[in-house]
This record gives C-alpha cells, structure tokens and sequence, in this order.
C-alpha cells in the first residue's frame, strides 16, 4: 500500500512513552537546527528498508510484480530488476512445482554443508517438478545495464509464471511503498531509531 511519510511519522511520534514536548526539548539540545517530526522523517527510509528487509513472509501481505525483461543463455535465466528492487518475494517458472522466495545459488543433490552433513533441505533451492534431481536456485547478478536475478534449473522455452518483489523506499519522497501488515511494524521501528538517536 501506499502511506504518507507524515503518516508514518504521526505514528511513530505517538509511540514514544515520553511527552512529545519532552523529547523536543531533548533534541533542540542536542542539535539546535533539528526538530522532532524533521528527525523523525529523515529516518523513515531506514526503518521502512530495514522493517521489509527483515519481515518473514507469512507477515508480507502485499507485493508488486517483478516485470523485467527475461532472457536465457545455456540453461541460465536472467530477469532485469527495476531500480527500486529491494528483496525478492516469490519466483515461480514454468515446470516448477514450487516458488523461491530467497536468493543464493543452484544447490547440487547431496552437497555438504560446513558441517560435513549432507544438506538434504536447503531453503533457497527446490527440486523442481520437471527434474526432480536437478535444484533450481535464484541468485543475484550485475551487468553493465543493472542488476539482474539469476535463475537455474529451468527450461530455455518456460518464462516467469509469477514474479514479486518489494521495492527499497526512496529518500526524499512523500509518499512511500509498504505491505499494509508492516505499517504497524515499520512505526514501531521508525520510534525506536528516534529515541535511539536523541538519548545517544
């Protein structure tokens, strides 16, 4: 959903325990050319990155469509991510059975982990549904044209069937992009990042 940074800053502003009053007394203190609501807005687009960073999925109620170009070469997808990519919510290709929803490289059937075990289930890849002793894994790759996700384990001739992401807040904006169940969250944090810096 789309919400005002005012918004997330009115929220945030009724969250700390103390009086508002209180705590622009402290910063004025501290910086005679910064105000409360000021602070506070300047540090939205780190709190909203690093509440949507953080979030499980379960929590991730809302995303946008991941629409880059896709192309593929020797057994290799490679989606073009927008600008404002920030994390990758789901990617499902034709033939797999399930989505990713994390990115790291393809995981080969019966590779060791650093404790010398088998890695039976690793959360980033899948056996996919067309080749069930190949894993298909996603992973993050730069080109002179931006960033693109990498995609292996996959058929030359399948496209994406379902591509989401969630997008990094910009700084400066007034309004900004976050799944409705993380308002709650993001204010929560946006909170603690002010009283953090005006106590230090």
């Amino acid at each position: 959903m789309r919400i005002k940074n005012t918004e997330l800053v009115r929220r945030a502003l009724m969250l700390l325990d103390e009086s508002v009053e209180e705590l622009e007394a402290a910063v004025s203190y501290g910086d005679m050319g910064m105000e409360l609501r000021r602070l506070a807005t300047e540090l939205v687009p780190e709190a909203v990155r690093k509440v949507m960073l953080e979030a499980p999925l379960d929590r991730i109620d809302e995303s946008l469509a991941l629409e880059g170009d896709y192309r593929t070469e020797a057994g290799i997808g490679e989606l073009t991510l927008p600008e404002d990519y920030l994390r990758l919510v789901e990617l499902r290709m034709a033939g797999w059975d399930v989505g990713l929803h994390e990115y790291t490289g393809p995981v080969a059937s019966g590779e060791r982990g650093w404790t010398g075990r088998v890695l039976r289930h690793h959360p980033d890849a899948i056996r996919t549904a067309e080749a069930k002793d190949q894993a298909a894994g996603v992973w993050l790759g730069r080109k002179a044209e931006g960033r693109v996700l990498r995609i292996s384990g996959i058929s030359d001739d399948r496209p994406p069937l379902v591509a989401q992401y969630l997008p990094a807040p910009k700084d400066g904006t007034a309004m900004l992009w976050i799944p409705s169940a993380l308002v709650y969250e993001a204010a929560h944090e946006l909170a603690r990042m002010v009283r953090t810096v005006i106590t230090e």
